[in-house]
């Protein structure tokens, strides 16, 4: 009999099912997990989770071509298979095209960490006065936490060449991302000073919120919440049992464990601020 530890790296072996589900989850879940309560609250506690499983009924879609492609091309990499379809000159485009997206990705994340960690540091160190206590300039820094989440952090997890290989470092994020979900459900219903009844904010909730401004303000959210086609080649090349089907079942299971967590933070993080809309 496998000890725990040994239990669960044979789990989640690299190029397991287990393993493959995860790398797909740790790759969906992030930052973008907050902005579900605004979508829900802008489109209703039923439209709200109707496009959030819409966007992964796309995701899913769009990542079965990539792997449809990469099996008929037989080639894993985004400019081979454009190479193979449509040749050079889409190659390069394509290319550029990746390039584009993760440096968007890369320059998203370093502008919230460099915000957001000082204004942590700020509110955790206020006096009653309204000012900071003994805190060094260099805390409160954002060009400080933009070099050390650059080079300390994004630089080290940019060097493996196997999405595997980041299966253990990515368990913090998605840990952090699921805490998220399920501190939202716990303080709605047990902290007064927060919700003082649940059951009236329940009722104060709206199931449909048609309106041009709310899809137009959350559609974007939601699709790039499902971003995680880039690495849909990565995982799809490590594969044991490497074809559609069993592609299938991973992005399959990794999008309908992020919908459920979308879902669950999108509805009660709307219901918590049901009666102070900001």
């Amino acid at each position: 009999m496998l000890s725990p530890v040994r239990y669960g790296q044979h789990q989640f072996r690299a190029g397991g099912t287990s393993g493959s589900v995860f790398s797909l989850i740790a790759a969906t879940l992030g930052s973008g997990t907050i902005s579900f309560a605004y979508a829900v609250m802008m489109n209703g506690y039923v439209l709200g989770p109707i496009l959030i499983v819409c966007g992964a009924a796309l995701s899913y879609y769009t990542g079965m071509l990539i792997v449809k492609s990469s099996e008929f091309t037989g080639n894993t990499r985004y400019e081979d298979i454009a190479l193979a379809l449509y040749g050079k000159k889409w190659s390069k485009v394509t290319s550029a095209l990746n390039l584009i997206c993760l440096v968007g990705f890369v320059f998203t994340y370093i502008g919230y960490v460099k915000t957001a960690i000082p204004a942590i540091v700020r509110h955790y160190t206020l006096n009653p006065d309204g000012k900071t206590y003994n805190v060094a300039d260099i805390w409160l820094s954002e060009t400080f936490w933009c070099l050390i989440f650059s080079f300390v952090v994004m630089f080290p997890m940019s060097i493996p060449r196997n999405a595997s290989a980041l299966r253990y470092s990515s368990l913090f994020g998605v840990l952090c991302s699921m805490y998220l979900c399920i501190a939202v459900v716990i303080v709605f219903y047990t902290d007064p000073n927060v919700v003082a009844s649940p059951s009236a904010n329940f009722s104060e909730m709206e199931a449909f919120k048609v309106s041009f401004d709310g899809i137009v303000s959350t559609v974007p959210l939601i699709i790039f919440a499902y971003m995680y086609q880039v690495n849909i080649p990565m995982i799809y090349v490590e594969l044991e049992r490497r074809n559609a089907k069993e592609m299938g079942a991973v992005i399959g299971l990794g999008s309908s464990v992020a919908v459920i967590f979308y879902v669950m933070v999108g509805i009660f993080g709307y219901a918590t601020f049901v009666m102070d809309p900001i």
